[in-house]
């Protein structure tokens, strides 16, 4: 149960700290800084806007993260690769998925996008609920490589 509350546990806290950071910069600025430069802006602003922001940006980051791969979906022109049909699509489906076996997870979505730039990245709301994208320049000329190095047992033996 911890392990599963673990991600949301640490998305609080930041948030909380970031929050509490904000708090204490914006008293120190609106009733200390800026009166010494003859700028009185504590008739029109006041803590509770700050905390208002707060809890704007708990919605915002809890928003962001539960669509985060339909989003990633909407921007990106790509394609689902449930069965691979070249070998560079067979290289990257069976990385992700040996990787997803190891850390004893749900297999993730696997998406190929174009793009003239090597690169990938995850999304999702939760390890058992994500999403693998790869770019296409990443799949077909340089999939080999990058794949490779992500199956090798050394780098992953370290995971948790």
């Amino acid at each position: 149960m911890f392990k599963k509350m673990k991600g949301i546990g640490l998305l609080l806290i930041s948030n909380i700290l970031i929050g509490i950071t904000l708090y204490f910069t914006f008293n120190v600025l609106a009733y200390v800084v800026l009166p010494a430069f003859g700028i009185d802006i504590r008739q029109s602003v006041n803590e509770m806007m700050v905390v208002y922001a707060m809890v704007l940006g708990f919605g915002g980051a809890f928003i962001s993260l539960a669509f985060s791969k339909q989003m990633a979906r909407a921007m990106l022109d790509c394609v689902r690769i449930e069965q691979p049909r070249t070998p560079a699509e067979h290289i990257i489906f069976g990385s992700v998925k040996e990787i997803a076996q190891r850390l004893k997870i749900q297999m993730p979505e696997v998406w190929i996008y174009e793009s003239p730039d090597p690169n990938a990245f995850a999304t999702g709301p939760s390890k058992n609920n994500s999403m693998v994208a790869v770019s296409s320049r990443s799949a077909i000329r340089r999939g080999w490589v990058l794949c490779s190095r992500w199956s090798s047992k050394s780098s992953w033996a370290s995971w948790p």
